[in-house]
This record gives structure tokens, sequence and C-alpha cells, in this order.
């Protein structure tokens, strides 16, 4: 039996909360400016050996697809439910708060797993060593150059521990308020960009250096029709109450055109037509 070696970093089962009835989605690439059709989340926003760890000379497919589906994947569905509830009954109780800190925590994470930001990380720590190896004795310099040459079927470096991860991100935000946004306008639609999610940093912790930044802040587009804003009690602009809000039409073309802007090359959408619509909009340089 082969082992799956396409990974997502944005999780399928939060994919398919941006599939339509008819099962099918749409993209926009920004780099070719062209709209594809998809019936198939299998390989949207997804790449090859992407969470592939290589150590002792060994190729590991699995260890870390197996922990994001184990404490991000398997009961997203049943958190969902209760974010359902929460928007129609207006109740928070014990189930509804375990959601919360559930998305926030899935959100926390979203901008690790993207290949952007893995090989960005890697060019940074490779641009800042490779002088000083340069000049290194032998031994050490070979050993540097191994580490990024001879990694097997892994494509990035190390490999993420996403629970311990997500935790201790949502654990220095301490408590969490939470806005959930639904479009007023059935005909409106919240797109998924290719980060997932989007964090902000603040000083919101007393460290010996005083510029040390964490996340605060946390904006999840969790479906086609829920966008979730975790904010940081500490958050010095944050907020200090929860709630629902509904968004009107212009007040969504903001948030979406925020997000398509900020996309590293592709969006989706349930909506042909609104996204058509969209793109049109923010590329008339109208609003730009």
């Amino acid at each position: 039996m082969s082992i799956p070696r396409n990974h997502h970093y944005i999780s399928q089962v939060h994919i398919k909360k941006f599939f339509n009835r008819q099962n099918e989605i749409y993209l926009y690439n920004k780099s070719s400016r062209l709209f594809q059709t998809k019936k198939s989340s299998k390989r949207i926003f997804s790449e090859k050996d992407l969470n592939t760890k290589y150590e002792n000379g060994v190729n590991d497919y699995t260890t870390i697809e197996q922990q994001l589906n184990q404490y991000y994947e398997n009961d997203f569905e049943s958190y969902y439910g209760h974010i359902l509830r929460l928007i129609t009954d207006k109740k928070v109780n014990t189930e509804v708060q375990k959601a919360i800190i559930y998305f926030a925590r899935y959100g926390a994470i979203a901008n690790f797993r993207n290949p952007t930001y893995k090989i960005n990380l890697e060019n940074i720590f490779f641009n800042a060593l490779s002088p000083v190896m340069n000049n290194a004795v032998d031994g050490l310099k070979n050993s540097f150059y191994d580490y990024f040459n001879k990694r097997g079927d892994s494509k990035y470096l190390g490999g993420d521990d996403y629970l311990l991860l997500g935790n201790e991100i949502i654990s220095k935000m301490g408590l969490i308020y939470f806005i959930i946004e639904v479009p007023e306008d059935k005909d409106d639609y919240f797109i998924l960009p290719d980060f997932g999610a989007a964090t902000h940093r603040k000083k919101i912790n007393t460290y010996f250096n005083p510029d040390i930044e964490e996340i605060a802040y946390i904006s999840l587009p969790l479906s086609s029709n829920i966008y979730i804003h975790f904010y940081s009690e500490k958050h010095p602009e944050g907020i200090n109450t929860s709630g629902i809000k509904k968004l009107n039409s212009e007040q969504m073309y903001y948030i979406n055109k925020h997000n398509l802007l900020l996309a590293n090359d592709t969006v989706a959408c349930e909506n042909k037509q609104y996204l058509e619509d969209l793109t049109v909009r923010i590329y008339s340089n109208k609003d730009l």
C-alpha cells in the first residue's frame, strides 16, 4: 500500500467548507490571472512531501500528517457544528468555548504550515550562516552544507510539532475574545486565501528583551459564510467582549479584498460569479 505524499498546507476538511452544493469550488490564480473549477480538494493548497521529514537516513512521510489529522482535523466537523449553533442560538457554553480555542489554535499555526513561509525561513537561516560557515573548518562546513543538501525526500528543514506550537501560541495569548462575522446577503461569500489564516503580532508579554512580539490576533475565514477574529485579552488595540456581527456587501468586499491582496498566489470561493466580480473590482484599480 502506497503512502500518501501529497500534503495539504490548508486542511481538506477546511477547504471543503468553501465548496458549493454542486460540489464545486472556484480558484483564482493571481500570477496567471486565470480561473479554475475544481470538484475535489485533493490538489488544492497542497504540495508533494510538504510534511516529509528525513531523520537518520530515513524518510518519514506520516508523522506530521498524523499529528495534524489527530489534533487539527478529526474534530473539525464537530467543533464547526458548535459554531453554527452559537450563531443560531447566541449561547456560549463549554462546548462552544472549546470550539473557539480549537479554531484559534488551528488558525495560529496556518502560516507555519505554508510552503512560502517554510522556504523563506530556510533562506534566512542559510543566508545568515553561510558566510560564517564558508570560513569554518572543513568538517563543520561540510556538516552545514550536508544539513541543507542531504535530506532525502524532505523539501524543508526539520519537522514541526504543530501541537506544541499551537498550544504555546494560545497559552501566550491568554484569554481570547472573538468576533464571528456572517454575511447579511445570501449572495455574498467569504473567500479562502492560500495562507489559510492571518496573524498579527504585538508586545503582549513581558520579557528581558522588550522588543519581543507574539501572536495577538488571528483572522480565520472558516467557511463561505463564517469568519472568526480572535483577539488576545492583552492586545493593546483589541476588544474586551465577544460577539456575532453581520456584514453588509461593502464590508464583505473589504475583507475579501484584503485577503486576496495578501494571498501568495491563489484564492478559492464557492461562487464563480462572485469571485470574478471581486477580482474585476479590485484590479480595475478603483479601490487600490
